[in-house]
């Protein structure tokens, strides 16, 4: 039988609907009593570069660090992961161009630590064509930061920094990890996504701690199944 989790979401006070996930069989790296579904705040479908980034944000910020919060993944993250021991003869063809700003962020949320440096090149120029007409894009930010930034010459001249996403990938597990707080179902897809309904009993007893409702708004605990 497909599994669920809950997924509480803050809505009104009089609001008793819900989001319903099933998902396939999996493998966790957390335990689970049989029976009651478990409650989050977040769940994330998909442990790409993005998502991760997301749920890192949330644990690193003194805001958010107490939000429950969950991981559905496909694959076998530790397949996704860069080996230890890997050499500078190969490179992954799969790769991403990060902006200085996407830099600062993992920064800022204490991920680029965790970074394989030597893999990872910061570029300055630029060149795109096609393989079918002689079109052609160069860009070179000495020539084009006059033009940009006429205030701040002094300004860093990378344009970003190409990287190989397997190490983007590790980058934020290793940050998730030491942060810790985030179930991960792995090797896991989710089946379908209902609207449901939670009883108040559940909302009252449910496992986690919802945000702060604005003051226009009552908080509540109505969930979403997973």
């Amino acid at each position: 039988m497909p599994s669920r989790i809950l997924l509480g979401v803050p809505r009104t006070l009089s609001s008793r609907s819900a989001v319903i996930i099933r998902t396939r069989p999996q493998q966790r790296f957390a335990s689970n009593s049989a029976g009651a579904p478990e409650v989050y705040d977040v769940v994330c479908v998909g442990g790409g570069p993005a998502g991760l980034s997301l749920l890192a944000g949330l644990k690193a910020s003194p805001i958010t660090s107490g939000l429950k919060i969950a991981l559905i993944e496909g694959q076998d993250l530790n397949k996704n992961r860069l080996q230890k021991d890997a050499t500078l003869d190969s490179f992954s063809n799969r790769c991403s161009s990060l902006t200085p700003a996407s830099v600062r962020n993992l920064q800022e949320i204490g991920a680029w630590s965790h970074v394989n440096a030597a893999r990872v090149q910061p570029y300055q120029e630029m060149q795109v064509w096609d393989g079918v007409t002689d079109a052609r894009i160069s860009f070179d930010w000495d020539n084009a930061r006059p033009l940009l930034t006429p205030r701040n010459p002094a300004r860093p001249t990378t344009i970003a920094y190409m990287i190989e996403n397997v190490n983007t990938v590790s980058t934020l597990l290793s940050r998730l990890e030491e942060l810790g707080g985030v179930d991960f179902f792995i090797s896991s897809k989710v089946d379908s996504i209902d609207l449901g309904s939670l009883s108040v009993q559940t909302a009252q007893t449910a496992p986690y701690a919802p945000l702060p409702a604005s003051s226009h708004e009552a908080s509540t605990t109505p969930a979403t199944a997973l």
